[in-house]
């Protein structure tokens, strides 16, 4: 049974590796599998892995317990301890996969895990676009990095820029405050983030209301405007436009 397990893997292997595919389309390659079995479903051939899976797709790496590849239609279906390397940055565990090697596009289940460089993002359903690196959840994210921890409804990532695109109970928590609102921009690598829409920041000495402008956690220093109030224990501000820096402990209204 084995030796038959190992022919039929074999075979397996070089059915995938040897099909020439059509121009500008890359086959999904497999690199390593213990078994490996053909088989018809709905009159599509099917090729099921099993143990220790490894596979390859335009410079991606793909790990899993066991998968479906279909040839045909050049797709991956993947279970169990599914981990997929991206680059130098791009690290992506989840319980489950599906792949689409002409699309590029990834799709992943349960319990994932997404981290690039010092940001790690986790969620129950992430769409990663290999053709333009953008990650998108669609229900509830949580993020965090050394200082920040964000959460949101639904978000996005670019991964060339290291910009977050939030949507929807958004809030985002400092050592310092705590940001809410429904619209916000996070530049990771400078910490900014960018307001868009009715915005709440609390601290323990002061509450700021806004509808746009921009913070950076790193320097502390603000830029708010648009129905701007602060509280800071019994003084209030109303303004349309306020600078704030942190260094010097100096602010402008307008």
């Amino acid at each position: 049974a084995l030796l038959v397990s190992m022919a039929l893997c074999n075979s397996s292997l070089r059915a995938q590796q040897q099909p020439t595919p059509e121009p500008g389309r890359k086959l999904i390659l497999v690199k390593k599998a213990d078994v490996g079995i053909s088989e018809k479903v709905n009159g599509i051939e099917i090729t099921k892995f099993v143990g220790n899976c490894i596979f390859e797709h335009d410079g991606a790496l793909m790990f899993c317990d066991s998968a479906w590849v279909d040839n045909a239609s050049n797709t991956l279906d993947a279970l169990g301890h599914v981990y997929i390397n991206i680059g130098d940055t791009i690290d992506i565990w989840s319980d489950s996969l599906y792949y689409d090697g002409n699309i590029r596009m990834a799709t992943l289940y349960d319990n994932v895990k997404m981290v690039d460089r010092k940001a790690e993002l986790t969620t129950d359903i992430l769409f990663y676009d290999r053709s333009i690196e953008r990650a998108h959840y669609p229900n509830y994210g949580f993020i965090t990095n050394e200082t920040d921890h964000l959460n949101s409804l639904e978000g996005y990532y670019f991964a060339r820029t290291k910009v977050f695109n939030f949507h929807t109970d958004l809030v985002l928590t400092n050592p310092d405050y705590v940001l809410k609102s429904d619209t916000l921009v996070y530049e990771s690598r400078e910490k900014i983030s960018r307001i868009f829409g009715p915005t709440t920041i609390t601290g323990e000495e002061r509450f700021v209301y806004c509808e746009r402008g921009w913070y950076n956690s790193k320097s502390g220093n603000s830029h708010l405007h648009e129905k701007v109030f602060i509280r800071q224990k019994d003084r209030t501000l109303n303004a349309d436009s306020v600078y704030y820096y942190k260094k010097t402990d100096f602010g402008k209204a307008f």
